[in-house]
């Protein structure tokens, strides 16, 4: 039975006994019932007015509740909707966050990954030459060509000087790497030498190796001596990379040439061979990290020899320029304003 029929029937059920009351009325006053028969059916008839009035509050009360309970229940179906909404955006998010860290993750290993091969990419460049000088002279030692006394303690006192270079680059890469990488110019190891003799003595060192390249390494200095305050860890390994990178890349016999200059506040170190040489485009780019000509394409290599000049020349606070031309050979001016010693006056 619906709301609207129960409502009907108490309508019914109150007019029923008002208008029956009315009816004993009417019955006792034409005296055809008695005066307590009419008093009795009026209060019956009260009784049941009264009843169906309260019931009528009590179906009001009860449609009031009922509209209560519909809206809470409609706002339960809503917050139970929103937090099924809300863990879902959380799980989307959790996944999300769970992908974006394993993606994170991937990314740190392809990086530590990148990292490590380039630092044992770049220590191998590092002491490939410095060893192919060590084992020249100990073969020569080992196979009896150098038969003096003397001589022979010079070869060791070569490879000794050679292990220690090997050792002291081993450590400043190490330490870069513990670093993070710090700025090179941060951990300069100044101090006071003759670049002239220094020069001489490790291009005497290098000419060996060179020279099965068919390569003749030369030095013409304006000067007779030039003192310096410089880091000579980095200055030989200068000297070692321009002198490798002409073994690897000059493609034919030929002479490469270190000019030594004072020039206005700076010393100027020019390299020249006798290479085949490239054009300007590419030649403004030698500096670059990875960078390698058109002509090397097919031979091994980094492309960092050159990078690392230009990166330890910046350092000591110089400036490095190229100049080439194909068939013309390859030009690199130094410009280093490395420091005289207080106490020397030249």
């Amino acid at each position: 039975m619906t709301q609207r029929e129960k409502n009907r029937r108490l309508y019914l059920t109150g007019a029923c006994a008002v208008g029956f009351e009315l009816l004993l009325c009417i019955l006792g006053y034409m005296q055809m019932l008695d005066g307590w028969t009419v008093l009795v059916g009026a209060l019956v008839c009260a009784v049941i007015a009264v009843y169906a009035y309260r019931l009528r509050e009590c179906e009001k009360e009860n449609e009031v509740l009922n509209g209560q309970l519909a809206q809470e229940q409609t706002r339960l179906r809503l917050v139970q909707a929103q937090l099924e909404q809300e863990r879902k955006d959380a799980a989307k998010q959790l996944e999300q966050e769970r992908a974006a860290s394993h993606r994170a993750l991937l990314q740190m290993q392809v990086e530590c990954e990148e990292r490590n091969e380039a630092f044992f990419s770049h220590v191998s460049h590092e002491l490939r030459l410095p060893v192919s000088v060590a084992i020249g002279y100990a073969e020569l030692l080992r196979d009896g060509v150098i038969e003096e006394t003397e001589e022979q303690r010079e070869y060791l006192g070569k490879i000794a000087d050679k292990l220690k270079y090997m050792n002291e680059l081993i450590g400043r890469n190490l330490q870069k790497v513990r670093d993070g990488e710090a700025d090179l110019s941060e951990g300069l190891q100044k101090v006071s030498f003759d670049l002239v003799d220094f020069l001489q003595k490790n291009l005497g060192d290098l000419r060996a190796a060179a020279q099965e390249k068919d390569i003749d390494c030369q030095l013409v200095t304006l000067v007779p001596a030039m003192p310096v305050l410089a880091d000579p860890i980095l200055m030989q390994h200068i000297l070692d990379n321009l002198v490798e990178n002409a073994m690897k890349y000059m493609g034919r016999p030929g002479t490469v040439t270190f000019l030594l200059a004072y020039g206005e506040n700076e010393v100027v170190l020019t390299y020249r061979d006798d290479g085949f040489g490239m054009d300007s485009a590419q030649t403004a780019h030698i500096f670059e990290n990875g960078f390698r000509g058109s002509n090397t394409q097919r031979l091994s290599g980094s492309g960092r020899g050159l990078h690392l000049v230009n990166i330890i020349v910046h350092a000591h606070g110089g400036r490095c320029e190229a100049e080439s031309a194909p068939g013309m050979g390859m030009r690199i001016v130094l410009h280093l304003p490395i420091g005289k010693p207080q106490s020397e006056n030249i």
